[in-house]
């Protein structure tokens, strides 16, 4: 798949994601940025040319007591990141109050009309790069049907934020 027929298909999931946010009048607005979000299949948003797509927590390990993560683990995040310029850009920087760090391992560069993919290295978009992102040392417990802010920023676009919340895993785990 060429990257400016990848950049098409990546501007019109956004835009229908966007229309379908304004058609639930409001519902899943967030007051402080105004940014439409949904998390029945993750979030997105964008910033210039930038999106952050279906981004959430990923799961599929066991459930201990009501929390999918416990203070001081680790929560690895699922997404799409997006380049539909005619510029390179550069994630810069994760953060998250839930998290004491972030690490970003892999490459961060996004070249015009490229995309990375966070997570499953079979989510891999024909052409798309890896890349790994990190909640590290989770301050607080992380439990499925709630929302965790979360914010992606690159060197020329500026930030995304974003509300997060748990992966449904395609088999319910055990619960332990």
């Amino acid at each position: 798949m060429s990257g400016r027929v990848l950049g098409w298909l990546v501007g019109t999931v956004a835009i229908l994601g966007l229309v379908a946010g304004l058609a639930g009048c409001g519902s899943g607005q967030i007051a402080q940025t105004a940014q439409m979000v949904s998390t029945a299949d993750g979030s997105s948003g964008s910033a210039g040319p930038i999106s952050v797509l279906n981004a959430q927590i990923a799961w599929s390990g066991p459930v201990r007591g009501d929390a999918v993560y416990q203070p001081g683990q680790d929560a690895e995040l699922q997404t799409t990141i997006a380049n539909s310029g005619d510029t390179a850009d550069r994630l810069t920087a994760v953060t998250s109050p839930v998290a004491r760090q972030v690490r970003i391992t892999g490459r961060t560069l996004l070249a015009p009309d490229e995309s990375l993919v966070a997570g499953s290295p079979s989510a891999l978009l024909p052409g798309a790069a890896g890349i790994r992102i990190t909640l590290s040392e989770l301050t607080e417990p992380v439990r499925a049907g709630l929302t965790y802010p979360v914010t992606f920023t690159f060197e020329q676009a500026g930030a995304v934020h974003l509300v997060l919340g748990v992966q449904n895993p395609p088999t319910p785990p055990e619960r332990s």
